[in-house]
């Protein structure tokens, strides 16, 4: 994913792994001091481990401004994969950086008074807010059910509300009941729209787009 702030300067985040033992030679991807997250998870032996990452580059793509992880810490390779990818952000009129994703970590950081505070299994979104130097995780949450989901575009009104666009399989996806389809076709994946309030807190709408 990439983005481009009022000054020009260049965000790109995405998903970093090691594919073996080599831990302390793969895990240089260049975190920055006082970043929100310098910590890559502890090795647990071989490929299907990564992490979230964000960096924030000069318009002249010549110097890293700020860089951070961003995802979980415990994880029970190889039961599990574990790995957290983030799929696409957006900037909300104070400047701060929404980014959401997908992670198989039970233990991805969330914040106090989130939406979801749980991971459900198989796969969860994640919904993250952090400040434009990438040092402080203002928001986070879960959003998902018991099946895969996957986040595709965020967009924001003229309120700050939020929209969520994505697919998953989960029927019992988080869905208000009013929306114009509120109940999960039960075939494959089917595409959703979501839309939430500034806090991140509840799902002010919704509804799923499938057949």
């Amino acid at each position: 994913a990439i983005a481009v702030d009022e000054k020009d300067q260049i965000y790109v985040a995405g998903h970093s792994s090691f594919a073996d033992d080599n831990y302390e030679e793969k895990q240089q991807w260049p975190v920055t001091e006082g970043a929100w997250d310098e910590e890559f998870p502890p090795p647990r032996g071989a490929a299907g481990i990564g992490k979230g990452v964000i960096a924030k580059l000069d318009s002249n793509l010549s110097t890293v401004l700020s860089s951070t992880w961003l995802g979980g810490k415990e994880c029970n390779y190889p039961n599990e994969e574990c790995k957290d990818v983030i799929h696409c952000m957006a900037f909300d009129d104070d400047g701060n950086l929404w980014v959401a994703g997908h992670t198989t970590y039970p233990d991805f950081p969330v914040t106090d008074g989130c939406l979801d505070d749980s991971y459900d299994g198989d796969g969860d979104i994640f919904l993250s807010k952090l400040d434009p130097d990438l040092s402080q995780l203002l928001i986070s949450t879960y959003i998902g059910g018991i099946r895969e989901e996957e986040p595709t575009d965020i967009e924001f009104d003229d309120q700050g509300n939020i929209y969520l666009l994505g697919w998953t399989y989960s029927s019992g996806f988080p869905m208000p009941d009013d929306g114009y389809m509120s109940v999960h076709s039960q075939y494959e994946e089917d595409g959703f729209i979501l839309k939430l309030p500034p806090s991140a807190d509840e799902i002010l709408a919704g509804t799923f787009i499938g057949g």
